[in-house]
């Protein structure tokens, strides 16, 4: 079934009694498959065919909207939407009609914030090299990153310039206050504060530019990971 723009609880309602089970990752599905021996006479692998969904369906049951689709522009969400062939669940139909009304903003503000501050950026100095916390997830990267934006002399970015990267240099002042409303309080797998000046990783900024991320893979998961396409 498809699962749009949620966090897929189906992986532990069996094991959790809890007939309203918290919010969990899905775990990772690898993206071959171990044939077994009486095929080929070894055991070897071969690449796990992706499940067909067919297109413009509705379900009953999933999880929930993800807040960070809202930066994209309107080409980048149809090739999400594609990428899920148009699948929905009921609870999510809401707020997809929300991304509608709210997601060609994001291409009118670009273009105002190109003409404003695009000559400007360009002229702004990189003296130093950056810095890259890279680690598996769940490793203590998110405590790295946030111990690293305490020093005054290290810059870094923030959820809000993550999650709408076409125009936080024109927006950044204004619109958190109003946008603030789709964040949670707290992430629900491990309950770090959230908050759009909060420190952020930039992977969710290239994702939401449309550009190649396994982060894709929140969007209908069980279509398999993004970076298997």
């Amino acid at each position: 079934e498809g699962l749009p723009f949620a966090i897929d609880r189906h992986y532990t309602r069996g094991l959790n009694p809890d007939p309203h089970p918290s919010i969990s990752w899905s775990a990772r599905v690898p993206d071959y498959e171990i044939v077994p021996p009486e095929e080929t006479g070894q055991p070897t692998r071969r690449r796990r065919a992706k499940p067909r969904i067919p297109a413009f369906t509705i379900h009953r049951y999933g999880g929930r909207l993800i807040y960070f689709w809202f930066g994209m522009r309107f080409g980048v969400l149809m090739k999400l939407f594609k990428r899920g062939r148009y699948s929905f669940t009921l609870n999510c139909i809401p707020d997809t009609l929300l991304l509608f009304v709210w997601v060609p903003w994001n291409s009118v503000l670009y273009w105002i914030s190109e003409a404003k501050y695009r000559k400007r950026a360009q002229t702004v100095p990189l003296g130093e090299p950056p810095i890259f916390v890279i680690g598996h997830w769940r490793t203590g990267t998110t405590l790295l990153h946030d111990l690293f934006s305490t020093d005054p002399n290290l810059a870094y970015p923030t959820t809000y310039e993550c999650f709408f990267p076409h125009h936080f240099l024109l927006t950044e002042g204004t619109l958190p206050k109003v946008m603030k409303v789709l964040l949670p309080k707290k992430r629900p797998q491990d309950d770090v504060p959230v908050g759009f000046d909060r420190p952020q990783e930039e992977e969710f900024g290239m994702m939401i530019l449309g550009q190649g991320t396994p982060y894709i893979t929140h969007a209908w998961p069980r279509f398999g990971p993004a970076d298997s396409d």
